[in-house]
């Protein structure tokens, strides 16, 4: 749905959602959710059938042609990403689960050291207090 809102003024006027779908599509490689097809849902990029994309879609080394992915099929256009942000971004995930186990595993273990310690505290504190009565 978002990409219905991709470039609209009147729907995504500080343009939010335009940058973040071509930081998303740059960034990991994709075009789309699905693949490049998807992008016939905006009325701008769909010319009676004749289905565009937006530059975010291009490759590394076509990235800089203005025509890249304009009034080019996509089906020909070897200049643009074939696969969707969603196989893309489970990829990454899946690639840097090990990553992202061994961070929260880190946090996990550092917050039960917190906790230990302010027990602890608490006990050392409460010892004093009795001490002083």
């Amino acid at each position: 749905e978002m990409i219905g809102f991709y470039g609209d003024d009147t729907k995504d006027e500080a343009g939010i959602i335009t940058k973040t779908i071509d930081e998303i599509q740059e960034n990991f490689e994709c075009c789309g959710v699905y693949g490049p097809e998807d992008w016939s849902t905006n009325e701008a990029y769909n010319d009676n059938g004749l289905v565009t994309v937006p530059t975010s879609c291009c490759t590394t080394q076509y990235a800089s042609e203005e025509d890249c992915g304009s009034h080019i099929r996509q089906e020909d256009n070897d200049k643009i990403y074939k696969t969707g942000c969603k196989t893309s971004m489970m990829n990454f995930v899946e690639n840097n689960l090990l990553y992202v186990g061994i961070c929260a595993g880190v946090i996990v273990i550092f917050q039960i050291s917190i906790l230990i310690m302010t027990s602890q505290l608490r006990t050392t504190l409460e010892d004093e207090s009795y001490e002083n009565f």
